[in-house]
């Protein structure tokens, strides 16, 4: 735990809780949801069925990040073949 350094998995992990309990306890259309059921237990049960399709749509965001990551990698406008100047670069990205 470790301050200084910027990503770290206790960071991380803290970071994810919080942002998942904002989505889940604080976001009016989860909290309608939940409170829209007969009861408790109905409540508990459909927050659990959202798990098997919010972990595939985290699957595919990563894998296409990983795919878009892979074809680019190489791709750096300030050391690539243009060779372009710092404030170049968004220029030359705008199409200006």
């Amino acid at each position: 735990m470790d301050p200084t350094t910027r990503n770290t998995v206790w960071g991380l992990g803290i970071g994810a809780a919080f942002a998942w309990i904002s989505v889940y306890g604080t976001n009016q259309a989860q909290v309608q949801r939940s409170l829209s059921t007969a009861n408790l237990r109905t409540a508990q049960m459909a927050l659990w069925l959202n798990v098997p399709g919010l972990t595939a749509l985290l699957a595919v965001a990563c894998m296409c990040g990983s795919v878009v990551y892979a074809e680019y990698r190489d791709c750096d406008p300030l050391t690539g073949p243009a060779h372009l100047k710092r404030d170049q670069v968004t220029q030359t990205w705008a199409g200006v």
